[in-house]
């Protein structure tokens, strides 16, 4: 999916950046944050959920756009709770794209 979509956004001329765990989007984050636009992140990933990075990175910079996706949602994260659009798989990647391209 990561590759799908990074192609994906590629031939839309969106520069993207790709992580293969929350670990490695840290390090990313660390070296290239101010090129960082938006972050597309799964809820359910080994090691740290995409909602506790998305905590990470909105404590150093709090208006981020994080775009959530996930086949489902464990029960301690509600949709409610994640400060962020959420996209539940599958879903068509030019809606996607479109939240990627608003300005919100």
């Amino acid at each position: 999916m990561r590759e799908f979509l990074a192609a994906f956004f590629r031939a839309y001329e969106i520069p993207v950046l790709t992580a293969a765990s929350a670990e490695d989007a840290l390090h990313l984050w660390e070296t290239k944050a101010d090129e960082i636009r938006a972050v597309v992140t799964d809820i359910v990933m080994p090691g740290m959920n995409g909602k506790a990075l998305a905590e990470k990175l909105r404590a150093d910079r709090p208006a981020i756009k994080i775009i959530f996706m996930s086949g489902y949602l464990p029960a301690e994260i509600a949709e409610e709770a994640l400060d962020g659009v959420f996209f539940k798989k599958p879903f068509n990647p030019s809606d996607l794209l479109a939240a990627i391209q608003s300005g919100s």
